[in-house]
């Protein structure tokens, strides 16, 4: 029964993460249907500065996509980072974590985050996730509101969920250090483990593609969904 139940969640999650990465491709291809152009990104590119704009057909909506160059250095990069375990040596070696408040769920194109050699938590995290993706892992970005021991003011944080070879892990920021951890076979185990890390409750959830710089709700179209 254990061993069933063990099963299905794999199952669970494949399909979950399944999903977010056939998403991501269909949000990949309609909008290069439609599109009159692309601004392509300097060598150093701004918070500010439009990497390419997509527009949804049915919401007018204009999102940012993280574009790689062919034969570039970041391509380069990312190649390299072609395990969970080189990616998160890299970040916590040649990058370090501005801690901030998170009063913005923008995070930087990857190549003004290098240069910088510096981000904070949604730059790193958002990164992490496209490399990720580009390696050929089943990835994406999962922005979740909390309340604390004390039911304060709500909060909000971000993890990447992602399935490392057959194993379902994810990536988190704690005590200005990026780590890596399984957490079962499901996303309730996952949150779990966040409120029992961290002491608090999670309330509601929302999932993000990770080819996008914008992790606003109403970008990529998702919902909060009540835990």
């Amino acid at each position: 029964m254990i061993e069933g139940e063990i099963m299905d969640k794999r199952i669970v999650f494949s399909i979950v993460i399944a999903f977010l990465v056939i998403a991501s491709l269909l949000f990949a291809y309609y909008p290069m249907m439609g599109s009159t152009g692309a601004v392509e990104p300097s060598e150093n590119v701004s918070r500010e500065e439009v990497i390419e704009e997509e527009e949804d057909d049915e919401e007018d909506i204009e999102r940012t996509r993280i574009r790689v160059e062919r034969d570039s250095d970041l391509e380069e990069l990312i190649s390299k980072l072609n395990t969970s375990e080189k990616l998160l040596g890299y970040l916590n070696e040649d990058l370090s974590i501005v801690q901030e408040p998170i009063d913005d769920w923008a995070a930087k194109h990857p190549k003004q985050l290098i240069a910088d050699g510096q981000g904070n938590q949604v730059d790193i995290l958002v990164f992490s996730a496209f490399v990720l993706q580009e390696n050929g892992y089943e990835s994406g970005l999962m922005r979740y509101r909390y309340r604390d021991e004390d039911n304060s003011e709500e909060k909000e944080n971000i993890v990447v969920p992602f399935r490392d070879t057959d194993v379902p892990k994810y990536i988190f920021i704690d005590d200005g250090e990026v780590r890596m951890s399984h957490h079962g076979w499901s996303f309730e185990e996952m949150f779990s483990d966040e409120e029992e890390r961290l002491d608090i409750v999670i309330t509601e959830y929302a999932t993000f593609l990770p080819r996008y710089l914008e992790l606003y709700v109403e970008y990529d179209r998702p919902e909060w969904v009540e835990r």
